[in-house]
């Protein structure tokens, strides 16, 4: 068995996702009782499921024998659609980085601060998809750059799903999540006790400085799961000398004006397995992917909100409020 083990490490193999039955041995009862344990699995190895991304294991109930019989299925794969953008976070670490970078954000488009500057405005060019390819494969041989870039890679789990599964994951979520409705409020004027002076308030929507959009833009982690423009924070960090300004300018555009770009709005719900072998949509949890000028622009305005939320926040309320503690509400009998 441990020669098994060590055999199994060597080749970096893991299960494939399954679905089914978890326990896929049983003995007999004897005397009306019975062992059941989970003794066959389906293995494979990274380069298996970059290239069926969507198979899964489906073990199905007990017949003759008293293993679980396993049918591996591979889903039909689309050769022509391609995966979507990701920026590697190693072609940072290039010292040819900053010229590319330079050359291509030279380019000038017609429009709004939030437009001119939008990235990937092409997402399904396949020249871009092309030239991508050809940039990653030459630093494939540096046994770092592989390193990290898988690191980061572990990070980000796509979802693959088709037919039915997908239709039904997309009506629960579309139930659950609610529709567009008429959300004014008219409260009481005794409603809200607490309330901000003029001057905190005031100074709440004060305009923001292009200090405070590079310390946002530089506390988001380098390795978040990048939104659908693909894009990290460590992109723009590493070449801020160089797009700062754009992307200074398009945030001070959001706050000006208070609309957002359609395209720095849209996010990716990705579904995280709660448990080994999920059997149903509540067996996922979700978790969306921001662009990161989406996610720099909501640290700004959570980073105004949080300074006063003691004025107007009850002391009695010591959770999710910066310098209280839920163990600081606990009455001692």
């Amino acid at each position: 068995m441990r020669d098994f083990k060590e055999c199994i490490n060597s080749l970096e193999m893991f299960d494939i996702n399954s679905s089914g039955l978890h326990y896929t041995w049983n003995q007999k009862p004897k005397k009306g009782v019975g062992i059941l344990k989970k003794l066959d699995r389906v293995m494979g190895i990274t380069q298996f499921t970059d290239c069926f991304p969507s198979t899964c294991a489906v073990f199905q109930p007990y017949r003759v024998s008293d293993h679980s019989p396993c049918i591996l299925k591979l889903p039909n794969i689309d050769q022509g659609r391609k995966p979507p953008f990701k920026f590697a976070n190693f072609l940072t670490t290039k010292a040819e980085f900053q010229g590319i970078v330079e050359k291509a954000w030279d380019t000038d488009i017609d429009g709004f601060n939030q437009f001119r500057k939008s990235i990937d405005l092409e997402p399904a060019s396949a020249s871009l998809r092309d030239m991508e390819s050809v940039c990653l494969k030459r630093f494939q041989e540096a046994v770092l750059d592989e390193e990290s870039f898988l690191k980061q890679k572990s990070k980000v789990d796509w979802l693959a799903t088709g037919g039915n599964v997908s239709k039904a994951l997309v009506q629960h979520y579309e139930t659950f999540l609610g529709k567009e409705r008429d959300v004014s409020l008219q409260p009481a004027l005794d409603l809200f006790i607490n309330v901000l002076d003029r001057q905190t308030a005031l100074n709440m929507i004060r305009d923001v400085s292009d200090e405070e959009i590079k310390e946002a833009m530089f506390s988001i982690s380098d390795i978040k799961a990048p939104g659908p423009d693909g894009f990290t924070s460590a992109f723009f960090k590493k070449s801020w000398s160089i797009v700062g300004k754009e992307v200074a300018l398009a945030i001070h555009d959001f706050f000006k004006k208070g609309k957002l770009l359609k395209e720095l709005n849209h996010v990716i719900l990705a579904l995280i397995p709660k448990v080994t072998t999920p059997s149903c949509i509540t067996d996922f949890r979700t978790i969306s992917c921001c662009n990161v000028l989406l996610k720099c622009i909501t640290k700004i305005i959570a980073n105004g909100i949080k300074e006063s939320l003691e004025e107007v926040v009850s002391v009695n309320q010591s959770a999710f409020v910066l310098g209280r503690k839920i163990s600081d509400n606990i009455l001692l009998t």
